[in-house]
């Protein structure tokens, strides 16, 4: 059986499973896109998001605002569909989208 690791960035193996967060965000999605900007709603010190939540959601990663596809997007500038988990190191910050009452919650970690 092979082990729980994978290689950071830096070309460390890290455990994938991940230790309980002392850093939780919740969202409750009233159908409108929120952005979470890094020291106002989470720690300057975070490096990793875990995300999990109650239903489909959506991220940009990239400076923009959050949304589901209406068409075709080519350009670069889509959002993630239900990501799980991102590095977030160098981020000022990210938006989130999800259909009303979809509850999304965020574990922020740091990266040892």
């Amino acid at each position: 059986m092979k082990s729980l690791n994978q290689v950071s960035p830096a070309g460390n193996y890290r455990d994938v499973v991940f230790n309980a967060s002392d850093w939780v965000d919740a969202y409750v999605s009233t159908g409108a896109a929120r952005t979470f900007t890094k020291t106002t709603d989470y720690p300057a010190e975070a490096e990793v998001v875990v995300f999990s939540a109650t239903g489909n959601f959506y991220v940009n990663f990239a400076g923009g605002t959050a949304a589901a596809p209406a068409a075709h997007v080519t350009d670069g500038t889509g959002s993630v569909l239900n990501p799980t988990s991102r590095y977030v190191r160098g981020m000022s910050s990210f938006s989130v989208f999800a259909p009303a009452g979809t509850i999304v919650t965020m574990a922020f970690y740091t990266v040892q």
